[in-house]
C-alpha cells in the first residue's frame, strides 16, 4: 500500500500534470477551445504538484 502511495506521489502526479499542461498549451497554440473542466483539472494537478514539492522540501529540511 505504501509502495503504491509513493508511486502515485512521485510518478503519476508529475507525469499527469506535465502531460495535461502540454496538451492544453498545444490546444491554445492551435486556437482550439479548451473546456473549463480541463482547466480545472490542470489547476488541481498543479496544486498537488506544488504541495508535493513543498512536502519533499520540508522532509529534506527537517528529517535529513
Amino acid at each position: 500500500m505504501f509502495n503504491f502511495f509513493l508511486m502515485f506521489l512521485f510518478v503519476l502526479i508529475p507525469t499527469a500534470s506535465l502531460s495535461l499542461d502540454s496538451y492544453l498549451r498545444y490546444r491554445v497554440a492551435k486556437n482550439q477551445p479548451v473546456s473549463t473542466a480541463w482547466k480545472g483539472c490542470n489547476h488541481v494537478l498543479a496544486i498537488l504538484l506544488i504541495m508535493q514539492l513543498l512536502g519533499l522540501a520540508l522532509y529534506f529540511f527537517y528529517l535529513a
